[in-house]
């Protein structure tokens, strides 16, 4: 297929799609080389400068860009020769690199040949390399497709034409009409002349024309010439309430092609407007034939017989790809008759890519077969899993880990397949593996977290969901974020080897059809970890990829296998060092360029997250290593580690997902997946960098929930996501140890405002969108309830375990750590909680939205300090108070202790009116007998009576007492501020020292309460005039106190505070600190 033809194939959309797209890729590798400028001694940006010329390179050898081609492979050449040198690139290099960004600019914006006469570039074989133009693709008409309907961009009212100049292709669209048939049109005249234009500019031999003069005629011409198509003037179409688009549409012997509205330039009309006309394009003037053919071609689904499609012929992959891209073209775009330009839903599209991956590994075994072996394709499939295509060509070939063992591995086996279930398990068993198989109707995910696999096989398609979502969902919980995933394609002739090999029975499978290549997939995945064993029992550094092992099989080899180490693993912008010592955890730490960005269990959960890296495992740095008391077993750390990184996947997933007011960024690291990002992920990472929240983004449409949710988990996994705020929060949660403070709202406090009383309506905690508890798999069990844990301090002096929290061990038959402790290292105690006491996930989202996520809190305990919002590096925390031996446990499978947990100094009760008693009733003189109806009444109305006189009597001396002592003392003066106590409000509305957000139980109730002189249990409120100056009266308890500045004593604790500006009201929560003053700024 020559240059010339290629915008007339199923193929110019996709060349048009890569032109579209060069200028963003120049930006990026431009970006790149500032990088590499930055830092020459970096190689990580080197290494993505190269893979990415690398990849755009095969895209323009695949479109046939020749000088494109030219320009990076003399590039490249400057990377391999610094690599080959061991060297950094030298400046000029990397300016030449840079360079690359303006060369395609011009390349697009001039073609190929203007291109290379602007930048003076000297590539081989660039004087015979064709323009874009010349290549297929207009640079002029880059987001057209070049066959078919045009590419409806929604940002963009400019028409959607296919007008082109290009007089090769109006040659071939009249040489195709001769070839079929000869071309009928009725046009329908209007304002602009169009029967005269039409004639003029399609009258050919070929083409047949009538002329309507209005739409009645129009429509008969419809029903008895049945046209290929009918060109109507859009104003014409548009008038008379678009009465020939929708007859047209509605006419049950339509036989006719298309509506095709046409106008002037400059005067497209509205989208919306054409697609309710019924039209099916829309041309611009002056009209050409090839515009009209590539229009009906769209909306034809059969243009020609396709029963004389050319045989495939002996070609290349890139040819067989080519083809088959051209096939589903055919089938997905030509072949739509209804609805071509409608968007259709399907969100994450899961299970049209088991599909699509399905056939692609058919394919593969397809290709390898017919080429005796000599093609063989990586494994590699989608989300990380890797295709075990099993065909009846089955061969024995060595894939180098025969030597492999697979003796103690974990592996599951998901199938709808009973025959295939039993035979996988049956060949895996044989080489040494425990095996595992889910056939029933148990949740695949629930059966990987509870058999706690080293691998999975399963098929793309099951009737429990497909291998796509599975891998989705498994990248997000942490006991099978590093498991590898299988996809098991079978053919129909190996799938009845299959089944009849276990009809027969017998052993020996691993040596039937089928087995070797089982046995070679899994040996295959596994093979990084083999050699990691390997190489720690040798003295020496140990280096390798993190993709290759995993963050947990790697933490717990060096654990068993060298008890003193140091791990580093570089991944992207950050760097993570983990000390062992004598099998425990000692420390770790997670920093970037710009310094430290957390330590303990934080950075540990970070470096659970991780998409990969490089490790290198050396000798600690001090010749005499201890572990600091009561440090945490690896296995322990990395359960406590995953336990938090569930609770975060589950805050930026699902349901909680719209009630995200705003998430904190860590800049560097959000500025390098910016640069790298994918549409529509980019667009999203650049609204959330500039402050817009991902509620906004739901509710403004701007983003897609299966899009943003993508992103945030994205964002979670670089360890970019420092925080975020939810609805109704007025401090954002840290994400220190995703303990708690990002993640630990399940039980979230709900409070709604009663607009009429203004006052705080507090209803108990409830389980929003809870987590689905799962059992772990070992060495990573998944901590169903949580209390306030804090993060690892540096030293670690005690156990990872929440005080007050019992865990749920794994229901897995193997459960433990993979690798053996040290001897003499205490295993860690874990209580199972009942199956009953489990949290459930909430069927529907709440009608109010929940707030900050705090745990519940009593009232004896004096809440904890958030820290703020962003810092550098965050505190380190004081080590958390070890659990006490009786727990009680409660509904949700939480057992709280209140001794386990750090209190304040006791908080008395506030005072309450006393309520009103009844007086006794006399005994009746006749004991025993039953009383009448009548002495009953009468002791009715006694109580009554003297009920009501009581409580009017103190209702009278309370407010006696309210008038003599609650007389407010203005003070002018600025309080003194503490270093402890302030103000729930929102930001700005309040200056306090406090930073506590107020919660149900920590709240003594304000009704009824009788302010007293300043005490050991009180403290002093403040109140001054806003900055705008206005008048602001102070009430409390329905009271009125006097204009601001109003000084109170109340109570400690959190009392409230209303401040009147005119016939606004504004209600605020005051956390009233014990012998001190707080401030609180009127509006």
């Amino acid at each position: 297929m020559g240059a010339s033809e290629r915008a007339d194939t199923a193929l110019g959309a996709a060349q048009a799609r890569f032109v579209a797209g060069l200028q963003a890729k120049g930006r990026d590798l431009e970006a790149i080389a500032a990088s590499m400028q930055e830092s020459p001694t970096d190689a990580r940006p080197a290494a993505q400068m190269q893979a990415r010329l690398q990849a755009l390179m095969a895209s323009a050898q695949v479109f046939g860009v020749d000088t494109l081609v030219d320009a990076i492979a003399a590039r490249l050449e400057l990377l391999e020769r610094a690599e080959r040198e061991v060297r950094p690139p030298r400046p000029e290099e990397v300016a030449e690199l840079r360079s690359l960004g303006a060369f395609i600019d011009r390349f697009v914006e001039r073609g190929a040949d203007d291109a290379r006469t602007q930048s003076g570039e000297t590539l081989q074989g660039s004087a015979q390399a064709p323009s874009l133009r010349a290549s297929g693709v207009s640079p002029l008409d880059a987001t057209r497709t070049l066959r078919g309907r045009p590419a409806l961009l929604d940002d963009e009212d400019e028409e959607f034409g296919f007008e082109d100049d290009d007089d090769e292709r109006e040659t071939a669209a009249r040489a195709r009409i001769a070839d079929q048939r000869s071309l009928r049109l009725v046009v329908v005249d209007g304002p602009s002349h169009l029967a005269a234009r039409a004639l003029d500019q399609l009258g050919t031999d070929r083409v047949e024309i009538t002329v309507a003069e209005d739409v009645d005629a129009a429509l008969a011409l419809a029903r008895s010439l049945a046209p290929d198509a009918i060109l109507a003037d859009a104003e014409t179409a548009l008038g008379d309430g678009q009465r020939l688009g929708r007859t047209l549409a509605d006419d049950p012997l339509r036989q006719h092609g298309p509506l095709v509205l046409v106008h002037a330039v400059g005067s497209a009309p509205p989208r919306d407007e054409v697609r309710k006309a019924g039209a099916g394009g829309v041309l611009t003037l002056p009209l050409r034939t090839s515009a009209i053919v590539d229009l009906l071609d769209a909306s034809r689904p059969h243009v020609g017989d396709k029963r004389d499609a050319p045989p495939f012929g002996t070609g290349t992959s890139s040819v067989v790809a080519r083809r088959l891209g051209a096939e589903l073209r055919d089938g997905l775009v030509r072949a739509v008759q209804v609805g071509a330009d409608r968007p259709v839903p399907v969100g994450y599209g899961s299970e049209l890519l088991a599909l699509i991956w399905t056939a692609i590994g058919r394919t593969r075994a397809l290709a390898s077969e017919h080429a005796s072996g000599r093609v063989e394709y990586d494994p590699i499939g989608p989300f990380g899993a890797q295709l075990l295509v099993l065909s009846h060509h089955d061969d024995d070939r060595s894939s180098g880990a025969g030597e492999i063992s697979l003796r103690g591995v974990r592996a599951l086996v998901i199938s709808d397949d009973d025959g295939f279930a039993r035979f996988a398990s049956s060949v895996l068993r044989e080489a040494g593996a425990e095996t595992h198989a889910s056939t029933g109707e148990q949740d695949p995910l629930e059966a990987a977290a509870a058999s706690g696999p080293d691998v999975i096989l399963t098929d793309p398609l099951t009737s429990r969901g497909n291998a796509i979502a599975f891998c989705r969902e498994a990248g997000r919980v942490a006991a099978l974020l590093h498991v590898p995933v299988l996809l098991t394609i079978r053919d129909e002739v190996s799938a009845r080897r299959i089944r009849d090999t276990v009809a027969r029975g017998g052993s020996n499978f691993r040596k039937r059809p089928g087995g070797p290549q089982i046995l070679r997939a899994v040996r295959g995945v596994l093979v990084g970890r083999a050699r990691l064993l390997a190489r720690l029992d040798e003295p020496g550094e140990v280096s390798g990829l993190v993709d290759d092992v995993g963050v947990p099989p790697l933490l717990e080899a060096v654990a068993a296998r060298r008890p003193n180490a140091e791990v580093r693993v570089d991944a992207g912008v950050q760097r993570f060092v983990v000390r062992v010592a004598s099998g425990c955890l000692a420390e770790a730490t997670r920093s970037s360029r710009g310094g430290t960005l957390g330590e303990g269990r934080e950075a540990l959960t970070a470096l659970l997250a991780c998409r990969g890296g490089r490790y290198a495992v050396s000798p600690p740095p001090d010749a005499a290593v201890e572990p600091p008391p009561g440090a945490p077993t690896v296995a322990d750390a990395l359960r406590e580690a995953g336990a938090d990184l569930d609770h975060a996947f589950a805050a930026v997933t699902g349901a909680r997902l719209q009630q995200l007011e705003r998430v904190v960024l860590e800049d560097s690291i959000a500025m390098a997946r910016l640069r790298t990002a994918p549409e529509p992920t980019r667009g999203i990472l650049e609204r959330l960098t500039s402050g817009e929240g991902p509620r906004a983004l739901l509710l403004s449409g701007a983003a897609e929930p299966e899009a943003l949710e993508h992103a945030l988990v994205g964002l979670l996994r670089d360890g970019a996501l420092r925080g975020l705020m939810r609805l109704g929060d007025t401090k954002s949660s840290r994400k220190g140890a995703l303990a708690g403070r990002l993640a630990r709202t399940a039980a979230a406090t709900q409070v709604a405002r009663d607009a009429t009383a203004g006052t705080a309506v507090v209803e108990s905690a409830t389980l929003v969108d809870a987590p689905r508890p799962m059992p772990s798999s070992p060495g990573l069990h998944v901590v169903e309830g949580r209390s306030a844990v804090a993060p690892l301090p540096k030293a670690m002096p005690e156990p990872l375990a929440a005080p007050g929290v019992t865990r749920a061990a794994s229901t897995g038959p193997t459960a433990g750590p993979r690798f053996a402790p040290p001897p003499g290292t205490p295993a860690p105690r874990i209580a199972k909680a009942p199956a009953s006491d489990r949290p459930r996930p909430s069927a529907t989202p709440p009608a109010v939205p929940p707030l900050s996520a705090t745990a519940a809190r009593t009232a004896s305990e004096a809440p904890p300090t958030p820290p703020p919002i962003r810092s550098d590096r965050p505190p380190t925390p004081a080590p958390a108070p070890a659990a006490p031996e009786g727990r009680a446990p409660s509904s949700n499978g939480v057992a709280h202790s209140l001794d386990a947990a750090p209190k304040s100094p006791a908080r008395p009760a506030r005072p309450r009116p006393a309520a009103p008693s009844v007086s006794a009733v006399p005994s009746s003189s006749i004991g025993r007998k039953r009383p009448s109806l009548a002495g009953r009444a009468a002791a009715w109305g006694a109580g009554i009576v003297v009920a009501a006189g009581l409580g009017f009597g103190g209702y009278a001396l309370y407010r006696q007492s309210a008038a003599l002592d609650t007389t407010p003392a203005v003070q002018a003066a600025s309080p003194t501020a503490l270093a402890q106590g302030g103000v729930k409000a929102p930001p700005g509305g309040a200056t306090g020292v406090h930073n506590t957000p107020a919660t149900p139980q920590a709240r003594t109730p304000s009704a009824g309460a009788q302010p007293a002189t300043a005490a050991a249990a009180h403290g002093t409120v403040l109140v001054e005039p806003g900055p705008s100056g206005a008048p602001v009266r102070v009430e409390r308890d329905g009271r009125d106190l006097g204009a601001a500045p109003v000084r109170l004593e109340l109570p400690a604790g959190v009392e409230e505070v209303a401040l009147r500006a005119g016939a606004d009201v504004d209600y605020r929560y005051v956390d009233v600190a014990r012998d001190a003053t707080t401030t609180l700024a009127a509006p």
